[in-house]
């Protein structure tokens, strides 16, 4: 009867946090309060505290987690838009089929095309981990979104999730594909967040070394981009407050790589690349507390040299979970919808 009550009680604090006018400003360094709450709403759903280190699992655990904390976040969480259609399909490759989520916005369009890959250190992370972000992105872009289940490492490691990609952007931009969900082939864009924007800003130089298929724009949120480097550059500063530590990042690099020559190949460290021209524009989110920021930064300031229009953007008070956390945390849903408005400006 206690713990009901006590339930009853954060989840009507909890839908307060919603109808706030206005989100109260933060000073620099400051974590936003409201993971408060949502770190006690998390523990309440799940009894027992889970304090096995990331780099401690094994990838069969690691996508169970995942998959159970959508399920939590599914039990209090904001509701997720309505989407006209939403469906599932296997795109031909040569190594199978490649599972993907379709998602068609209201109207009869051509609308653009967004393929959207989510985080999950190359290990975990699938269709319906993504579900919610995808949906919000196609709400609030009013895009034709769709999410890729790659192939994931350690099973599969480079370059299986990349090529699972090419496949589907090949698949995308063609007419034939593209019409009967009413997109646009000819403006595509990718979305990448964590080992998803690793992926994106991978997937835009293998797909302009090959002469296409055109990517519009590419939105690359707290992305990894360089694994020779992979200590955490900021991990000593106290602000940090990041989940994934210096031993959990390395873990996700050798179960994606498994050999660390490649770790300077420009399609596994997206920052290695001599050559940055050709790219499309790019609108690059860097959260707060993101132990990374110094690695997207000179990424930035690389696509700005070539002549790249490049967009930074700083999502103040957030980790890097942040975008795949808009339907949980209204500062998150404002950061959120920021990126994806510049994602719209620039299609």
């Amino acid at each position: 009867m206690l713990r009901s009550m006590r339930l009853m009680q954060l989840k009507r604090k909890y839908a307060l946090l919603w109808k706030q006018p206005t989100l109260p400003e933060l000073e620099p360094g400051t974590l936003d309060p409201d993971y408060g709450l949502l770190d006690t709403l998390e523990s309440h759903y799940q009894r027992r505290a889970d304090e096995l280190p990331l780099h401690k699992k094994t990838p069969r655990r690691l996508r169970s987690d995942e998959r159970m904390q959508a399920l939590v976040h599914h039990q209090f969480a904001a509701p997720i838009p309505a989407i006209a259609d939403i469906w599932n399909e296997n795109i031909p490759s040569n190594n199978g089929e490649v599972p993907v989520r379709i998602y068609l916005p209201d109207g009869r369009g051509p609308y653009p095309i967004t393929l959207f890959l989510y985080k999950g250190g190359w290990v975990s992370g699938d269709l319906a981990t993504a579900h919610a972000s995808a949906a919000i992105i196609a709400h609030k872009t009013g895009h034709v979104v769709i999410t890729i289940d790659t192939r994931k490492a350690p099973e599969f490691p480079f370059p299986a999730a990349l090529q699972d990609c090419y496949t589907v952007l090949q698949w995308a931009a063609n007419e034939k594909n593209a019409l009967p969900m009413r997109g646009d082939a000819a403006k595509i864009s990718v979305i990448g967040e964590g080992t998803g924007g690793n992926l994106a800003a991978a997937l835009c130089l293998y797909t302009r070394d090959r002469q296409g298929p055109q990517i519009t724009a590419q939105v690359l949120i707290d992305p990894v981009l360089d694994l020779l480097h992979s200590d955490l550059l900021s991990i000593s500063e106290t602000r940090i407050h990041s989940a994934v530590s210096i031993e959990d990042l390395k873990f996700f690099i050798q179960q994606y790589i498994q050999d660390p020559l490649l770790s300077t190949d420009p399609l596994v460290s997206p920052l290695h690349s001599e050559d940055m021209s050709g790219l499309p524009a790019t609108i690059l989110a860097l959260s707060e507390f993101n132990p990374l920021i110094p690695q997207g930064k000179e990424f930035a300031e690389k696509l700005q040299s070539a002549g790249i229009s490049t967009e930074v953007l700083s999502a103040n008070g957030l980790r890097p979970d942040f975008f795949s956390q808009q339907h949980l945390l209204p500062r998150a849903n404002q950061a959120g919808s920021n990126i994806l408005d510049k994602l719209s400006e620039s299609i």
